[in-house]
């Protein structure tokens, strides 16, 4: 559950949930969880009761396990890995849930394909709080906030899910629910040809960088979210999209960002239409000209900084015959009210519309 408070200053935060029923292997403060996942088949349930668990090196599930945190004590069991490397790495159908990952000086989580990360507090993870390539993923429910080091700036964030050479790769994921704020790097992050992946009803606050970013990907949709106070620290727009395709934004509200909506295209964006499995963009220059891209229906509420004219790069030749349209709703500004707990109910001023369509 997820509570905000809206008024002079907003702040949200992330109500731990009634412990879930565990039916499997116990496991108490200081286990080896390593040797506990080897010692079992694939598919195992682990019970982890309150309280601190370390690590020297990223956990390697296997495929099917389940970790499930007890909070029978209001506490949250938190895994920590000490020495070098993230919290989780890999494992498909794996189940994360209820649990406290970080710090590490990695990314917390780099769940595979089919996993489901729900109602955990992700946490002072050196890189990301959650990055991955796998598909069809859930990310439901979590508070993601403190990770990220200056050191890593351009590659930390709070959940990042990005394709890779050779594979139809980071594609039809949920992200929703999450409270995602005050990470080093961006919030929601789609790159290297990630697609079809939506971001649904998350709040997402006072990260350094780019709320809803979409890079060198397509199809991916941001909608219902609600983000303030980011930007600030990189001076980054809230949403950024850039040499991508078919990108949707549509009913979030936006309050006292850095910037607005910034639509781009860099040297990488050589491609008009989609071709899964390229991977980053970087090398290849196989990112995407931008368009079917539509903004619509958001909210910019005060205070603000900006927000209601979003900025589009200038000028757009590499769009060919595209067109680009902006269109104020011409609402004015009206004062927000939003009850607590309440994500969606806040009232929406000059929401612009931008369509871009290709050839």
């Amino acid at each position: 559950m997820i509570i905000c408070a809206i008024g002079a200053l907003t702040t949200c935060s992330s109500a731990h949930p009634p412990s879930a029923p565990c039916n499997g292997i116990p496991l108490r403060p200081g286990a080896d969880l390593q040797r506990a996942i080897d010692e079992h088949d694939m598919g195992s349930t682990f019970c982890l009761a309150s309280g601190d668990y370390t690590t020297a090196e990223a956990i390697r599930p296997k495929d099917g396990d389940r970790f499930i945190g007890l909070l029978r004590d209001g506490t949250r069991p938190n895994i920590s890995n000490t020495v070098t490397g993230g919290v989780f790495a890999g494992g498909k159908f794996v189940l994360i849930q209820g649990l406290g990952i970080g710090p590490s000086n990695n990314t917390g989580l780099d769940p595979g394909a089919g996993s489901s990360i729900i109602g955990n507090e992700i946490h002072d993870n050196g890189m990301c709080g959650i990055e991955s390539a796998g598909n069809s993923l859930t990310i439901a429910g979590n508070e993601i906030h403190g990770n990220g080091l200056l050191i890593n700036k351009g590659d930390a964030c709070g959940i990042k899910l990005h394709g890779y050479a050779g594979a139809d790769s980071g594609a039809y994921s949920s992200v929703t629910d999450n409270v995602v704020h005050d990470n080093i790097g961006h919030a929601l992050w789609v790159d290297c040809d990630g697609h079809d992946n939506t971001f649904d009803g998350n709040v997402v606050y006072r990260n350094a960088g780019i709320a809803l970013d979409e890079e060198t990907s397509y199809h991916d949709t941001f909608t219902n979210n609600l983000v303030y106070g980011n930007g600030f620290a990189w001076s980054n727009s809230a949403v950024t999209i850039l040499d991508s395709i078919g990108t949707q934004v549509r009913g979030n509200t936006f309050i006292h960002n850095e910037g607005d909506v910034h639509i781009g295209k860099d040297h990488r964006g050589t491609l008009s239409a989609p071709q899964p499995g390229l991977g980053c963009a970087d090398l290849s220059l196989t990112g995407y000209r931008p368009s079917a891209i539509t903004v619509s229906g958001n909210g910019w509420l005060l205070p603000y900084r900006a927000g209601s004219v979003p900025t589009i790069e200038p000028p757009w030749p590499f769009v060919g015959r595209n067109s680009l349209t902006i269109v104020p709703s011409g609402r004015k500004a009206r004062e927000l009210t939003k009850p607590s707990g309440d994500r969606r109910s806040a009232s929406p001023i000059a929401t612009p519309t931008i369509n871009a369509s290709g050839p």
